[in-house]
């Protein structure tokens, strides 16, 4: 009987210790991915300051204007200017990039927001 127990016991510890390494094995095949991830964070963190600056600049002073003359602001105006002072800023930023992203402008767009350019830059000023 306490053959039998003992016995059982071994068995059950075995089932755990065979969880526990399938466990680590799943685990250290993520590793790669999270290092993957936290490189790409460091990037974007890099960057924040000056896509930050274009976006908060869209907010603040394009929202009186059409469409071209916003795309002038951001393309001819802000964005030189950021690169010229030297700030660093994701290459080919868009202000609505930070202001907002597909499910929001979908859940725009369910609740009756047109879809084209404009409209979305307005629901995200």
């Amino acid at each position: 009987e306490d053959k039998n127990s003992a016995i059982a016991q071994a068995e059950k510890t075995q089932k755990k210790a065979d969880l526990a390494d399938r466990l680590v094995n799943g685990l250290a095949g993520e590793n790669k991915r999270w290092n993957d991830s936290i490189e790409q964070f460091g990037i974007m963190e890099e960057k924040l300051v000056g896509d930050v600056m274009v976006a908060s600049a869209f907010v603040s002073y394009a929202g009186a204007f059409n469409t071209f003359f916003r795309n002038n602001l951001v393309e001819e105006k802000w964005i030189p200017d950021v690169i010229e002072r030297e700030i660093p800023l994701t290459k080919g930023i868009q202000p609505l990039d930070m202001l907002c992203d597909a499910s929001m402008k979908a859940q725009w767009n369910n609740e009756g927001l047109p879809t084209d350019p404009l409209s979305i830059e307005n629901g995200a000023i």
